[in-house]
């Protein structure tokens, strides 16, 4: 079974960039801009591991990552 990451970023560039790249090694991505969808779907979906933007509009990475937890 492909381990799940979920790629919380803004920059719509990087988060294609990095699920390609992890893809590319069998892992299936989630890929979010907006870390307060991202927190909805986790609190009932959650990711096997996350990767996530410190500097986020709204909830940043940590804020997100507390919230997570």
């Amino acid at each position: 079974m492909a381990r799940l990451i979920s790629i919380i970023d803004d920059n719509t560039s990087i988060l294609s960039s990095l699920s390609l790249q992890f893809k590319s090694h069998g892992y299936t991505t989630c890929c979010f801009s907006s870390s307060i969808e991202a927190l909805e779907h986790h609190t009932k979906h959650p990711a096997d591991f996350y990767i996530i933007d410190i500097k986020m509009p709204g909830l940043d990475g940590i804020e997100f990552y507390e919230a997570l937890c």
